[in-house]
């Protein structure tokens, strides 16, 4: 399942990224195999301050616009944000939005 959430938060991107570990670790994630199999993983795609790049943490998430079960979820909480119903998954197609790298 994957889902996308929009926060305030006051802190810096890398805060919320140990917090998000934090989480991971108390519902049993284990960190043994770089992209392998996990229960849970919570990923922070975008962050509104700008861009980040360090070791750690890349925003905006650099394969984000080649993973559409991402941005998908993502673009439906943009659109909820900006007051617009969300256009069904075929529209979406028909655009071509679902293909290829995505800009908003």
């Amino acid at each position: 399942m994957n889902a996308a959430l929009r926060l305030h938060f006051t802190g810096s991107p890398l805060d919320l990224l140990q917090i998000c570990q934090h989480v991971e670790g108390r519902c049993g994630r284990q960190r043994r195999l770089r992209y392998g199999d996990r229960t849970l993983d919570l990923d922070m795609l975008w962050w509104s301050g700008g861009v980040q790049d360090s070791q750690s943490l890349k925003l905006p998430h650099p394969e984000l616009w080649r993973r559409p079960f991402a941005w998908r979820p993502l673009l439906e909480v943009a659109l909820s944000d900006w007051g617009l119903k969300c256009p069904d998954i075929e529209r979406l197609r028909e655009a071509g939005i679902d293909r290829g790298p995505l800009a908003i």
